[in-house]
Order: structure tokens, then sequence, then C-alpha cells
């Protein structure tokens, strides 16, 4: 596996993690303590795309 085709992997894997989360937000009763912690994987999940995403563009 090239280092792009596992960048290109690394971002889709993380797309999907913030679809699931908001997901699990719009689908259930949640207190604000476990809305804030999905929300928190939320921002780290995009902060990760975004830096795979540079590294592709610079790297790949």
């Amino acid at each position: 596996m090239t280092k792009q085709e596992k960048f290109k992997r690394d971002i889709e894997s993380l797309s999907d993690s913030i679809k699931l989360d908001w997901q699990d937000i719009a689908s259930k009763q949640l207190s604000l303590e476990e809305k804030q912690g999905i929300i928190q994987h939320i921002k780290w999940c995009i902060s990760e795309l975004k830096e795979l995403h540079e590294r592709l563009e610079i790297e790949g």
C-alpha cells in the first residue's frame, strides 16, 4: 500500500467516524456530558482529517 493509499484510507475511516458520531447525537437522547464527549471526538476527527489532507498534498 502506498502512502497516498494509506492517507486516503485513513481519511475515509475518520470521515465515517464523524458521520457515525453525528448519527449517534441525532438518534439518541443523550445527556449534555455525553453530547459534549461526542462533539469533542468529532472535533478531534476533523483536526486529524485536516492534518491527513495536508500530508497527502505534501507527500502524495
